[in-house]
């Protein structure tokens, strides 16, 4: 059996993987670079 301060870290290491999971896809998917209006105006 794993001993209580292993199984303490794991836990903590689980809860912080997963704080923000919903965000953290969104930015898997979609990507976090602005897109060329944002970053130089609509001019062109």
């Amino acid at each position: 059996m794993a001993s209580d301060a292993k199984q303490t870290s794991r836990i903590r290491r689980r809860k912080r993987a997963m704080q923000g999971r919903k965000r953290k896809a969104k930015n898997l998917n979609q990507g976090t670079t602005q897109s060329k209006a944002a970053l130089f105006g609509d001019e062109e």
